[in-house]
């Protein structure tokens, strides 16, 4: 397993009257060339109050931002430019003593929360195919305007130097100073590199990102364990302060999702119904597992994060899956939406006696209730004997029977039926309980002493009906 160190100084504004030192680099004579000797400098040119013998760093004669990339070069390369051949060590790295503490002397240091550095990741980088960490700094307004990387790597691992950080353009005048160097600290090769603001103004308030750290080689599995010192420098003091070293586990290792392969890549449902579509992922070590759903056309079906389709109404969709590691990977289902089709259809009676001129309207119950298109039609066999209008309602045109039938319109050619019979005015005055007589209307004797109901049968015609004395002439029809 691969694994890198890495290590931050952070520095914040430092402000002051300093001397001449006794070498290039220490500007505030503490023994040390640090990131507070690059705000001493980056001071002194903002203010237009710059001392050649002290700040000219690069001896070009001018003091410009030149000297803050040659002063960021001696802190990198950690070998002195001074003038009196003093073997003295580049602070902030391990040298404990009274770097490692809070001064109060001279001014007011204090040290930076640890929150206000973020290094956060891993993320990744489709454009280059490679993962990447994001640091930056926040918190309330924070005052640091400097860090310094400092990273451990195996030996085996080869880089272009300069090829592994990228800074965004934004506003907080932040760019990398210096070029990144390679040492040799015992067993360890070093990288360190140094971002810094010349303009050295508090950031604001909100959460900052200054830019991103790419793994030093395109390897599988790339890990770092980073310690961060946070080396800060307040308004008006002269010295750095480090805060304890504290840990933070960073995997480099990113696996991009290359395939999603869903159960079914079409399907087939009816209104309100639903169905889970399964995505499997590759490969299986994808860092980011996670989906995201949507549909094309929601009026016809949704689907919520677990993928659970719900048709909402007749047509087509496709439903997509995406990976939301950013891959731009996706797979799709394309769903027709069917309507839900009647499964039966039952009139409230099966039978109806009435007079002519009467009516009645029959009910219709169709199941299920759910059912899309629930319409029918209406119809009677004989006209002459009644007609139906398209609420059901029946009316007796004359003496007969016939049959109203109700269908459905939704393709399920279910449908109900009643038989009518329709009855002259003249059958409401004989007494149902009594038996008749049938006569022809020529006076032959047809039947005798039959119930009422054996009228229903008799052809169409004009008969004579006598009961109890009584006779009546009706007409079947």
């Amino acid at each position: 397993m691969k694994k890198i160190l890495i290590s931050i100084c952070l520095v914040a504004i430092a402000t002051g009257t300093v001397s001449a030192a006794n070498y290039k680099g220490d500007i505030n004579r503490d023994g040390k060339v640090d990131l507070a000797d690059m705000a001493l400098v980056a001071t002194a040119i903002n203010s237009g109050n710059s001392d050649k013998t002290l700040h000219d760093i690069n001896g070009s004669g001018v003091v410009d931002d030149v000297d803050l990339d040659a002063l960021a070069d001696i802190i990198l390369s950690e070998k002195l430019t001074e003038d009196t051949g003093l073997n003295i060590g580049i602070g902030g790295w391990g040298d404990g003593g009274e770097f490692g503490g809070v001064v109060t002397s001279p001014g007011m240091s204090r040290s930076v929360e640890s929150t206000q550095f973020f290094l956060d990741g891993p993320k990744y980088d489709f454009d280059r195919n490679s993962s990447y960490m994001e640091f930056g700094i926040e918190g309330t307004p924070s005052a640091v305007s400097g860090i310094l990387f400092n990273m451990t790597v195996p030996e085996e691992l080869d880089f272009e130097a300069g090829k592994f950080v990228q800074l965004y353009e934004r506003s907080t005048g932040h760019r990398l100073y210096g070029k990144p160097v390679v040492t040799n600290a015992g067993n360890d090769r070093r990288i360190r590199f140094i971002v810094f603001s010349n303009t050295l103004e508090e950031l604001p308030m909100e959460r900052t990102v200054l830019g991103r750290i790419y793994p030093l080689a395109d390897v599988d599995n790339y890990f770092a364990h980073s310690f961060i010192n946070c080396q800060t420098i307040e308004r008006g003091a002269t010295r750095s302060v480090v805060v304890p070293e504290h840990g933070a586990y960073v995997n480099w290792s990113f696996c991009p999702v290359t395939g999603i392969t869903l159960n079914e890549t079409s399907i087939e449902m009816q209104v309100d119904g639903e169905m889970t579509l399964h995505a499997t992922i590759s490969p299986d070590n994808a860092k980011n597992r996670d989906l995201r759903w949507s549909s094309d056309n929601t009026d016809v079906v949704t689907v919520d994060s677990y993928g659970t389709i719900h048709g909402v109404s007749v047509g087509e969709a496709t439903v997509t899956v995406t990976a939301a590691d950013g891959s731009g990977v996706s797979a799709t289902c394309q769903v027709k939406v069917n309507p839900v089709l009647v499964r039966s259809i039952e009139l409230d009676v099966s039978s109806v006696e009435l007079a002519i001129g009467e009516s009645v309207t029959l009910h219709v119950t169709i199941l299920p209730e759910n059912a899309t298109d629930k319409r029918v039609s209406w119809s009677s066999d004989d006209i002459a004997a009644a007609v139906v209008d398209d609420e059901g309602k029946v009316t007796i045109t004359g003496a007969g029977s016939t049959v109203i039938r109700v269908a459905t319109l939704d393709g399920s050619n279910l449908e109900a039926t009643c038989m009518v019979l329709g009855l002259s005015g003249l059958m409401e005055v004989i007494d149902d309980s009594e038996p008749v007589d049938i006569f022809s209307i020529t006076g032959t004797l047809i039947v005798a002493s039959v119930p009422m109901e054996r009228v229903h049968m008799l052809e169409p015609g004009t008969y004579i009906i006598r009961q109890c004395g009584r006779a009546y002439k009706i007409v079947i029809r």
